[in-house]
């Protein structure tokens, strides 16, 4: 009976694993935070554009809503210059090709496809610095993959996403 279980349980999660890897866009995220640091300290911020490579500088406006938003969702208080701390943020977006295979059933007997796709890579970068002793005390990082680029609507509804994601391990005021 206990092998049934973990037969079972091996099954189930080989095919987590499958539908996760299958999913069109890969996104990961990578925090990197000063635990020793007081948060507890911090009320406002300002929002600091870096840098954009690529196609990527047509969303800077759309990520410094989101972060805006986001933030002070928080509870923490947008300042035009001079909060607690600084948000600074770059992005890049690449478009690349990657080889793509497909099995095919035919009558003849079993086939795989092989061809080359476009898809683009993009990462948004986010820190936080003290404004006071110019300390980067938190910084996370989106990578994501996708088929095509995102425009209007659904790049807002995208950077929102992003944004969320990535401040999602900030803490609250």
């Amino acid at each position: 009976m206990s092998n049934v279980w973990k037969s079972l349980a091996l099954g189930i999660s080989v095919l987590a694993a499958v539908g996760c890897s299958s999913t069109p866009n890969n996104v990961q995220t990578h925090v990197v935070a000063n635990t020793e640091y007081n948060y507890q300290q911090l009320g406002s911020f300002s929002i600091e554009p870096k840098q954009f490579v690529g196609a990527a500088s047509d969303a800077e406006p759309d990520i410094y809503e989101s972060v805006k938003d986001v933030l002070s969702r928080k509870g923490y208080q947008f300042s035009q210059a001079g909060g607690d701390f600084a948000v600074e943020f770059y992005a890049r977006r690449t478009e690349e090709k990657k080889m793509v295979m497909r099995p095919i059933a035919t009558p003849a007997g079993q086939f795989t496809e092989y061809r080359m796709e476009d898809f683009l890579k993009g990462a948004l970068v986010i820190h936080l610095r003290d404004t006071k002793t110019n300390e980067i005390f938190w910084k996370n990082t989106l990578s994501a993959e996708g088929k095509h680029r995102a425009q209007g609507e659904e790049l807002k509804k995208r950077i929102q996403y992003a944004v969320e994601r990535i401040f999602s391990s900030f803490p609250n005021k």
